[in-house]
């Protein structure tokens, strides 16, 4: 998945590495969102389709 970047080996999500939101949550699995990312594919589909 390319939109998460790969920092010192390990996968971060809203610039927190995963193992550091995994502690935050207490335990596996669970399901993690990157606003921003969510923020600018809202924006996408809400912007109208050029007309063939």
């Amino acid at each position: 998945m390319s939109q998460f970047p790969v920092e010192d080996g390990e996968l971060v999500i809203g610039g927190m590495p995963l193992s550091r939101l995994a502690a935050r949550v207490g335990q596996t699995p669970f399901y993690a969102y990157d606003r921003s990312l969510l923020t600018r594919r809202v924006a996408e589909l809400r912007r109208p389709c050029p007309l063939p």
